[in-house]
């Protein structure tokens, strides 16, 4: 991992190393997030890269058994006297993606930890802190924006409306301590224009300027298989895995039909059929949420999908505890095992898991687990809410 350009934990050090020297982290190679993601780099980037490499990787290690720990506490009302599985199996399920995200030395599992702390914050109606950790995780990588939307959406604002003043202070103005206001400007209009840009125009344009679909989102996946486009990122065009031929830019409207489908469904769900913090099926919508961040998220690679551990721990949950619904939530957990282990060359053989993510095996385990921890929303019999359930943040 610490080899020059050899994982994206080189990328981020040198990112954060160009801005102890003044210069925009966005000249750093393939260096795709908001600025202060490498302000907040600095402090590794004073380091050797060997010893900040290794403090990184000790901290992502921490930073997944904080996640883990929380899952089970969350479950221990429906699962009972919190039985020895809760606290292994959705990690055994979970391993090959956190191989990759350690592998590359990617943030997943910290920015992760910063969302689940900022939740179980807002259940303990801890509002500030709430806001401050879920805008300072949206400030580092765009995704966890989603848990503003999910705040509004169940009508507790204020956290909200915290998470985006933080947002915004950290994203326009904390970097303004290490640049100039022009360099600051200019690396900014270039983030935008090279790294965003093409993903909101998609199309046509996406495929120019990336060379292929990446990831495994709900865009990569609908690119992938219906225009001939390469499924891999090889120097020399890789295989393609589409099922039809079509235009780009038709799929465009495909790629935005199918993206407005899946935030209605997590619109409606969270709006309408919301489980209150202390309900066991709470854990189950938090899944919910962070999955639906993954289907639509722009640039989301098997790494990234470290973030279904919410999700496959409620399953789990589900799956051990007496009670309806049992037997599908054991078919979906089987299913996310089965989706995720096909991707791993180790058990299958290096062509059978490089064919299997470019056909976007991976997304199609998401969108099962987003069926799942939605249905487990919806179907899970309600506890009823105590006075301090109904409305937290609001204090």
């Amino acid at each position: 991992m610490v080899r020059p350009r050899g994982a994206d934990f080189t990328i981020y050090y040198d990112a954060g190393r160009a801005l102890l020297a003044g210069h925009s982290p966005h000249g750093v190679v393939d260096f795709l997030y908001p600025p202060f993601f490498a302000l907040a780099l600095v402090p590794l980037a004073l380091l050797p890269l060997p010893l900040a490499a290794a403090l990184w990787q000790l901290g992502s290690l921490a930073a997944l058994l904080f996640v883990a720990r929380a899952c089970v506490l969350v479950l221990a009302p429906a699962a009972g006297p919190r039985p020895a599985w809760l606290w292994w199996l959705p990690l055994a399920v979970c391993a090959r993606l956190f191989d990759s995200n350690f592998g590359y030395g990617q943030a997943n599992l910290l920015i992760l930890a910063l969302v689940v702390a900022a939740l179980l914050a807002w259940r303990d109606e801890r509002t500030w802190l709430a806001g401050l950790l879920a805008g300072t995780a949206a400030a580092l990588k765009v995704l966890p924006g989603i848990l503003l939307a999910y705040w509004l959406l169940r009508r507790t604002p204020r956290p909200a409306w915290i998470g985006c003043v933080t947002l915004l202070v950290l994203v326009a103005l904390a970097p303004l301590t290490a640049l100039s206001l022009e360099v600051h400007r200019a690396g900014l209009v270039e983030w935008w224009t090279q790294d965003v840009g093409p993903f909101v125009a998609g199309g046509s344009t996406l495929i120019e300027a990336r060379g292929y679909p990446p990831g495994q989102s709900l865009a990569a996946t609908c690119y992938r298989l219906l225009c001939d486009v390469p499924a891999t990122s090889s120097l020399e065009r890789g295989p393609s895995a589409n099922l039809a031929a079509l235009d780009p830019d038709h799929v465009r409207w495909v790629v935005r039909a199918a993206t407005l489908g899946v935030l209605a469904v997590f619109a409606w769900v969270v709006s309408r059929r919301s489980r209150a913090p202390r309900d066991p099926a709470w854990l189950a919508e938090v899944g919910f949420v962070l999955c639906s961040a993954l289907l639509v998220g722009p640039l989301v690679h098997k790494a990234h999908l470290s973030w279904t551990l919410v999700g496959v721990a409620a399953m789990v949950g589900a799956a051990f505890s007496p009670g309806r619904g049992q037997a599908g939530a054991r078919i979906v957990l089987a299913l996310v095992v089965l989706f995720v282990s096909l991707s791993t060359a180790s058990l299958l053989g290096t062509a059978l898991a490089r064919d299997w993510l470019a056909g976007s095996g991976l997304f199609f385990g998401v969108l099962v687990l987003w069926c799942g921890t939605g249905w487990r929303v919806l179907a899970a019999p309600r506890v009823a809410r105590a006075a301090d359930d109904s409305t937290p943040g609001r204090t």
